[in-house]
């Protein structure tokens, strides 16, 4: 008996192993056309990957996100929202480093604190083509795909401030080049632009709603599903654990969790298990509602 459940053990660390390794492979495909590779040459060429390699805090913290190691991507589903994005996509909550245990810290450096992120992304030197994406590109795209519950933008500035300034190497000290010299204001604003940059390339690697409504999961004002058939349709997709967030019984949110391999500016971003729980998710009977739907939530 004892040997049956050491083999059975054995081969499920195998099995994970393989999905990770097969992760790696994945996502280390060529960059898209809208990512900037960091040039900073005292940055290791093979970065660890802090949660898998165990090195918190061993690193330079411009050439990794030594501190934390993980990164949780959150979209959500404003049913309720006049701002709630199109009416067949999730949208993006925000991008959240996490530590390798799944806390978190926030509001990580309020001197560097923004107030209006609308006026730095039409600021024109985001309009260089060195950026992978004018600025103004950029703010079209939070237009769409980053809505509130309350007023337009303000999202934008609390989840820069609380979260965005938690990543380092993003961070305004770390955003030098060997082939630019940027003032301490515009390296403020160029992290600023590639957090919601990085964000939103993140979000669009995995459509939730595509995801959901092909196993048959669809918004609706009457139907109810399991938690069980949400979850096992996106694992299936990700590869990974994710967690769902919802209120008063119905789907608000889906969270997505990776490793980032060096630089957040690499773009280098393997999925992995979401250490965190689903919140306010009942076994059954949770609604997902169509947008812009008014009747009052059960």
């Amino acid at each position: 008996m004892q040997g049956t459940i050491m083999a059975a053990t054995a081969v499920m660390l195998i099995l994970k192993n393989l999905s990770f390794a097969t992760a790696m492979v994945a996502y280390q495909s060529p960059m898209s056309t809208e990512s900037k590779p960091s040039v900073r040459s005292h940055c290791p060429l093979d970065s660890p990957i802090v949660c898998v390699d165990k090195t918190v805090g061993d690193q330079d913290d411009c050439c990794s996100e030594s501190r934390t190691g993980l990164l949780l991507l959150s979209q959500q589903w404003l049913d309720h929202s006049i701002d709630g994005g199109p009416k067949d996509s999730f949208t993006i909550h925000g991008l959240w480093p996490d530590r390798c245990d799944g806390t978190h810290e926030i509001f990580c450096s309020p001197s560097q604190n923004v107030h209006d992120v609308r006026s730095i992304l039409m600021d024109p030197m985001f309009e260089d083509s060195s950026y992978p994406i004018s600025g103004r590109a950029l703010l079209d795209i939070l237009n769409t795909h980053w809505g509130s519950l309350v007023a337009k933008g303000s999202l934008w500035v609390h989840e820069y401030n609380k979260h965005g300034l938690c990543l380092s190497t993003i961070s305004p000290k770390c955003l030098f080049s060997d082939e630019k010299s940027l003032s301490e204001d515009a390296r403020r604003k160029e992290s600023v632009y590639h957090y919601f940059r990085i964000a939103y390339n993140l979000f669009r690697r995995v459509d939730a709603y595509k995801v959901l409504v092909a196993a048959n999961i669809v918004p609706s004002k009457d139907k109810t599903y399991t938690r069980q058939q949400i979850l096992d349709a996106l694992e299936a997709d990700f590869g990974f654990k994710v967690s769902l967030k919802c209120d008063r019984r119905a789907l608000t949110e889906v969270h997505y969790a990776y490793h980032p391999k060096g630089s957040i500016l690499d773009e280098q971003f393997i999925p992995t298990d979401e250490v965190g729980a689903s919140t306010g998710c009942p076994k059954t009977g949770i609604r997902w509602y169509p947008k812009s739907y008014k009747k009052r939530r059960l």
